[in-house]
């Protein structure tokens, strides 16, 4: 039977919210009901030919449909792991691949920059990140090519898949859309991450520089594609700030962080777990015709535990520009309704930013 109603968030990551009773908060309607699970009109988070652009066709959606029964298991057993997970170069770049989609699949993916006084901020002016999607059609295009990265990359053997962290990109054994990234996966101890129509957040600096794109997968896992020039190691990161601090007039101070929501809160040093913690584990480089043993071993990814208060601004940030909210517990409904980053906005005063 053909399959009229597109899921643009996965079904298999709704099912985790709807498996411990969460809920869907309507903004306009404002109330809450139970998550709808089945494919049907006004089911959660699903568009009528929304693959096919409006056409009575379902290709788009089962070859997705493909990619996400694939690293379905993958997918659980991170859910499911505790510190960390065993993967090899194939299921990483497989699964940052696959945050890529999730962010890509739709329009709804927002920033946290959304407002510029200044019109200095311009999104997706970089070379190295996920591009937000604007509208349905290009999302539609670039759902086409990272499926089709997928299919080629699938059939692959393990060793022959490319783990370099480096910008360099091999067309032939990875996928521009995780070039120069790597995988990060965040965890809340008490299942507090919520999301909502809008599927993933993209932060990036003020200058367009992409730092991360952040994905909830269930109510206590998160995936990020972080951009590794910035964030491989302390010793990247360090230099970045000193980088970053010296952009206007060449002498300007050290910057105290990156990201406005991981680094401001300095006490957390939640920004550290942004740092690829597999770096060690895989050579840099994967030669095209030969990969040594240890470039088919398995690596050992950290799962972070992030404090509850920075996962609530991210949940915020999916209330304050989504439509329909996700949630589990009525306390994370209300501080995400009454809470709101100031960093969203950058506001000039007196020819300063502020």
């Amino acid at each position: 039977m053909e399959k009229q109603y597109n899921h643009i968030y996965p079904w298999l990551h709704i099912k985790k919210w709807a498996a411990f009773d969460g809920k869907i908060f309507n903004k306009s309607k404002k109330q809450s009901h139970r998550i709808k699970l089945r494919r049907e009109k006004n089911s959660t988070f699903t568009i009528k030919y929304y693959y096919s652009l409006g056409e009575p066709n379902d290709e788009l959606e089962n070859r997705i449909e493909l990619f996400e029964v694939y690293i379905g298991d993958l997918i659980k057993k991170i859910d499911e792991a505790e510190s960390s997970i065993l993967l090899n170069r194939k299921e990483i770049e497989l699964l940052k691949l696959y945050v890529a989609l999730c962010a890509c699949r739709q329009h709804n993916t927002t920033e946290v920059i959304k407002d510029d006084q200044s019109k200095v901020y311009r999104s997706n002016n970089y070379g190295i990140g996920v591009p937000r999607v604007a509208t349905q059609k290009d999302a539609v295009v670039l759902t086409n090519m990272i499926i089709d990265d997928f299919e080629r990359i699938k059939k692959l053997p393990d060793n022959k898949v490319c783990g370099s962290l480096d910008a360099i990109y091999n067309a032939e054994q990875s996928s521009v859309f995780t070039r120069g990234q790597h995988l990060c996966i965040f965890r809340s101890e008490t299942s507090k991450i919520c999301v909502s129509n809008v599927c993933s957040i993209i932060e990036n600096t003020m200058d367009s520089d992409y730092l991360y794109c952040y994905t909830p997968i269930s109510p206590r896992t998160a995936l990020l594609l972080v951009k590794s020039e910035y964030y491989y190691d302390k010793e990247t990161f360090e230099y970045t700030k000193i980088r970053f601090g010296a952009t206007y007039g060449g002498h300007g101070p050290i910057d105290s962080h990156i990201s406005e929501i991981l680094g401001r809160y300095n006490e957390f040093d939640s920004e550290s777990e942004l740092f690829c913690s597999y770096r060690e584990s895989f050579l840099k480089d994967c030669s095209e015709s030969v990969c040594t043993s240890r470039e088919q071993d398995k690596a050992a990814v950290k799962i972070s535990n992030i404090p509850d208060f920075l996962i609530q601004l991210f949940n915020s940030i999916f209330y304050e520009d989504g439509d329909e909210f996700i949630y589990l517990k009525d306390e994370e409904l209300e501080f995400a309704q009454k809470y709101s980053l100031n960093c969203r906005k950058i506001i000039v005063v007196n020819n300063e930013f502020a």
